[in-house]
């Protein structure tokens, strides 16, 4: 899929977000997509302008200027590839309310999940050994500790059984 392509199928999807509201030219948003592609059957639109994001909601399309925060650089990458969910499978944290407190406070560009992971479930039970299984008393203390991350919004558990090669668990 050419560049352009990816491009035209970002800004259609935030178009779905919401309808545009008249700003004023230097006015501030969330994100800005300078030089997007905008394609409105409904208008016969199709053409390049600059579209301003505050929250959820598409605030202006333009011809521009608009100004957003520029320091999610590695998810505007993603964006750009046609990514819209990015989900850590092997080393998530055990505090999951820690992880999604950090995206919030930061904003995302993407839609973000983690598993917990099982190194981090052996550290914070005490199972610190990369080649003893965990003891009974560890183990309990994983699968309540997995349990919690789950419960605070963990998509499951991660195994990286290869950093703790000795384990049985």
């Amino acid at each position: 899929m050419s560049c352009d392509r990816r491009l035209l199928l970002c800004v259609v999807a935030v178009l779905c977000l919401g309808p545009a509201s008249g700003l004023t030219a230097q006015e501030r948003g969330d994100v800005a997509i300078v030089g997007g592609r905008v394609v409105d059957p409904a208008s016969g639109t199709d053409r390049v302008r600059d579209i301003l994001i505050r929250g959820d909601r598409i605030v202006a399309i333009t011809d521009g200027p608009v100004e957003a925060p520029t320091s999610r650089e590695p998810q505007r990458y993603k964006i750009k590839d046609g990514v819209t969910t990015v989900v850590s499978m092997h080393g998530g944290p055990v505090e999951m309310r820690d992880y999604f407190d950090a995206y919030e406070a930061e904003g995302s560009l993407v839609n973000y999940g983690a598993t917990v992971s099982h190194g981090a479930l052996r550290y914070a039970a005490g199972a610190t050994e990369d080649y003893k299984p965990a003891s009974p008393e560890q183990l309990a203390e994983m699968r309540r500790l997995a349990a919690e991350a789950i419960e605070a919004g963990a998509v499951g558990v991660g195994f990286g059984i290869n950093y703790a090669p000795g384990s049985s668990y």
